[in-house]
């Protein structure tokens, strides 16, 4: 098997061949509003009223307990 041959799992799923590293992507896991232009800050506030509009929150206190077991404080 050559670098970068894939191969499948017993799922079919395909990946790198065994003792290959894979490539990691990682994204930002939030908008750095420090480097935004005044367009893209309101599209991400957008963002958030329309999660608010949808449902998509979680109360007060549950938000502060999982950023302080985040960020051990």
């Amino acid at each position: 098997m050559s670098d970068g041959e894939q191969t499948k799992d017993r799922a079919g799923n395909t990946g790198a061949s065994p003792g290959l590293m894979p490539e990691a992507k990682l994204q930002p896991c939030q908008p750095d509003i420090s480097n935004m232009t005044e367009a893209q800050f309101d599209a991400e506030l957008a963002k958030g009223f329309e999660d608010l509009k949808a449902g998509r929150t979680v109360p007060a206190g549950q938000a502060f307990e999982e950023l302080r077991r985040e960020f051990g404080i």
